[in-house]
């Protein structure tokens, strides 16, 4: 009787225990809400993917990314074709966490309070990071795996393996550990004389959820291969630095946590073999190491995902622990782990504990609504899906103008989203997005793509990248293919459009000067009359690879010095400067680049560099070789200008002419002072001089970007004076805040008083000058 009524107990206790966390989890993964498309740099990846999901396009060779054909498990993205798929999987996750918590607590025996104290840090942690759910599926199959022989424990551990099969396919990331938990639990299995099932489970459910996503089975090395090929490059492309002290703090918990384990495993508190408890420190090791990784490489906001992971391996570890005095160190550390992603997360956007957990009763009420519908009426819950994204579609289309393109579109700069929204025959290239080719198979993929008969017939250009990278590393060393099989056409406000040329240009590169130099030596760049490509050839010492494995290799910086005596740094990524981008003149705007691709490179608008310097961050000189090798490379000029002659370019050309007397008398500065795709911008305040010797009437063009008044921009307006010596020519001030005629370019023509040499533009600030970004478009002399 006694037995029956402690199984009973114990039933009880599981049930209660797996619900509790199975409705925290539920609710914070939110596995039924999925968004219609965005528009902003993630939504736009994160949409193309979707994208490339639905048209069948093959992840592995028309796609190389760091999501897979199940993105929207991480995305949360809608996807249609297999909205139901990616609902069943990502059901299955805060099912299998709450499952595993649940049964390592009650094998291990803990008391109600172990349960309350888990449950009660589990509410306050902020799991608002979702790379800690898909995670934790390859951890938690290791974790319940490895110690126990039950028949329980295998059936959660293989299931999870599977899951994480699954998983690996909507966030790569989550492959290497599926890897190293899983090869581990089969090590345990044959220790136990076991067939080991989880890799082959594992395997298995990644190829059917693969398949069962549309795409085919001949895709599956490929995938791999270009996931690997998008892993290699991350950590020394996409790096940002932090304060060393979270870095520090964390390497410093782990440290304290990993010491607490080994003492736990080794004092037979979790398993008995030495082997085992090998295994289960490596495991809870590599948890943490990839929490380490997807936190601190990219050191920003990310930093909360390292914390979050560290949390829950915590979490996890007191589920394990008998020992009450293990127990409360656990809890402890647990608990101190929590504190700051609270105080790193923005106030716009965190939850202090009270708004923490009304975020969790909000996403409740929420949940159970699209789960009801879901259960009862599930061709309602997907309609409802459907109706959003097209009236998101609508919206973006409205403001996008790419419809009217009939032909393939590739779109450049990171706003893929706009093209699918119109329903353009959006084209991808392999990487989607610029900043992620950034290696030299990516880069490879890419010439391929573009060489190929797959080309697109139009692209969406722009200059311009992330991370204070220079501007032409935008897909840098492809510039001198799109200069020989694309001409500018058109200009939309998401860039210039390239249409595929009939007539390619034929052997655009000329000659190359190779300069041998050390770490921060300043270079000479060589004089050319034409565009001028520069490839760096930074080698890695073996120190460099092995720190760029365990965390990221101190950052490159390229220093230019220009003709204006100007000098700006750029971030600098080796792999992808040396395969080469163009280095003088500088392109920053679309204006800048139509007038380069026709090889007009004498307009003082274009800024030349006239040295460069290779620098390195702290231990760069131990992570990479002292000297570097750089190529300049020629492009030719007169075929640049004979195969470049439409209306565009002549438009483009035009207006670089109706700045040239304005620029020959004042040198560019950033960041008041630039050339932008209006022209140039003068913020105001703002005084500029003219040579008006000879000349008896001046056209002039002006305005305030739309930024300055759109989107949250709040400019009060401003006026531009033009004056001749104490003599006011005109006074206008414009503000398109509120006089919707003030907010296209205006014109205007002036008489120049006679004798008058110099004359004078300014701009003038309303009450506030915080958004006059105030602009000149023409000042043409006559």
């Amino acid at each position: 009787m006694r037995k029956n009524t402690n199984i009973i107990s114990s039933a009880i206790a599981f049930v209660s225990t797996f619900l509790i966390l199975l409705v925290i989890f539920y609710f914070r993964f939110r596995p039924l809400h999925f968004y219609p498309i965005g528009d902003n740099l993630d939504e736009s990846w994160k949409a193309a993917l979707a994208y490339a999901g639905e048209k069948r396009l093959r992840f592995g060779t028309d796609i190389a990314f760091t999501g897979g054909p199940l993105s929207g498990i991480y995305t949360r993205i809608f996807q249609d074709g297999i909205t139901f798929q990616l609902a069943i999987y990502s059901i299955l996750i805060p099912i299998y966490i709450g499952t595993s918590l649940a049964y390592l607590l009650q094998k291990n025996g803990s008391l109600l309070a172990a349960r309350i104290l888990i449950i009660t840090l589990t509410v306050i942690c902020l799991f608002v990071q979702d790379d800690v759910f898909l995670l934790s599926i390859p951890f938690l199959a290791a974790v319940v795996g490895i110690p126990s022989a039950t028949g329980a424990s295998r059936c959660i551990s293989v299931f999870g393996a599977a899951l994480a099969g699954v998983v690996s396919l909507a966030k790569f990331s989550v492959f290497p550990l599926a890897l190293l938990c899983l090869i581990a639990a089969d090590v345990s299995d044959l220790q136990r004389k076991r067939l080991p099932l989880h890799l082959a489970v594992m395997g298995l459910g990644f190829c059917i959820a693969f398949i069962g996503s549309g795409q085919d089975r001949s895709q599956i090395v490929p995938f791999i291969l270009s996931s690997l090929q998008v892993s290699s490059g991350y950590s020394s492309a996409m790096s940002i630095p932090g304060p060393l002290v979270e870095v520090a703090a964390y390497i410093a918990a782990s440290l304290l946590f990993m010491a607490l384990i080994l003492y736990v495993v080794y004092k037979n508190e979790l398993i008995d073999t030495i082997a085992r408890r090998i295994l289960i420190s490596l495991v809870f090791l590599a948890f943490v190491f990839i929490g380490f990784k997807a936190g601190f490489v990219r050191h920003d906001l990310h930093s909360t995902i390292a914390w979050n992971v560290l949390t829950f391996a915590l979490l996890t570890f007191v589920a394990t622990t008998r020992g009450k005095n293990i127990f409360f160190a656990a809890v402890l550390m647990a608990a101190a782990s929590i504190i700051p992603p609270y105080i790193l997360l923005p106030s716009a956007t965190t939850k202090l504990l009270n708004d923490n957990i009304l975020v969790l009763a909000r996403n409740a009420g929420a949940e159970t609504s699209l789960l009801k519908v879901f259960v009862v009426a599930p061709e309602r819950w997907l309609t409802d899906l459907q109706s959003a994204q097209t009236r998101t579609k609508a919206l973006l289309a409205s403001n996008s103008g790419l419809q009217k393109y009939q032909g393939t579109i590739d779109v450049i700069p990171s706003n893929q989203s706009l093209a699918i929204a119109a329903g353009a025959n959006y084209h991808p290239r392999p990487t989607i997005q610029e900043y992620t080719t950034y290696n030299s198979p990516l880069i490879s993929r890419n010439r391929d793509f573009y060489q190929s008969e797959k080309a697109p017939d139009y692209i969406v250009f722009a200059p311009g990248s992330i991370d204070d990278r220079h501007p032409a590393s935008t897909e840098g060393s492809l510039w001198p293919l799109f200069f020989t099989r694309y001409e500018p056409v058109d200009e939309r406000p998401q860039g210039l459009i390239l249409a595929k040329r009939t007539n390619p240009i034929d052997k655009l590169e000329s000659e190359t000067v190779s300069v041998e130099a050390g770490i921060g030596q300043e270079v000479t760049v060589p004089q050319s009359d034409g565009p001028l490509m520069m490839a760096v050839h930074i080698r890695p010492r073996l120190l460099g690879k092995i720190v760029n494995i365990m965390y990221r290799p101190p950052g490159t910086q390229l220093t230019v010095t220009y003709d204006d005596g100007a000098t700006t740094s750029y971030r600098l990524i080796p792999e992808m400067a040396e395969a080469g981008f163009l280095l003088s003149p500088l392109v920053n705007t679309t204006s800048d680049y139509v007038l380069v691709s026709a090889g007009r490179t004498d307009f003082p608008a274009l800024r030349h560099a006239r040295s460069i310097k290779i620098t390195m961050g702290l231990g760069g000189q131990l992570a990479y070789d002292d000297k570097i090798r750089i190529d300049f490379t020629q492009l030719n000029a007169e075929k640049l200008i004979a195969g470049n002659k439409n209306a565009l370019v002549d438009r483009t050309i035009r207006k670089a002419d109706g700045l040239t007397a304005l620029l020959r008398e004042n040198a560019l500065k950033e960041p008041t002072f630039v050339t932008v795709p209006e022209g140039v911008l003068a913020h105001a305040p703002m005084s500029l001089h003219v040579g008006a010797a000879g000349a008896s009437r001046i056209s002039l063009a002006f305005g305030l970007r739309s930024g300055a008044w759109q989107n949250g921009g709040g400019s009060d307006g401003a006026c531009f004076l033009v004056k001749a010596s104490d003599q006011i020519m005109m006074n206008r001030c414009l503000n398109p805040k509120d006089i919707e005629a003030d907010r296209r370019e205006q014109s205007v023509t002036l008489d120049i008083p006679k004798g008058s040499s110099i004359l004078t533009l300014e701009t003038a600030c309303g009450a506030n000058c915080s958004w006059d970004w105030t602009y000149w478009a023409r000042a043409s002399l006559d």
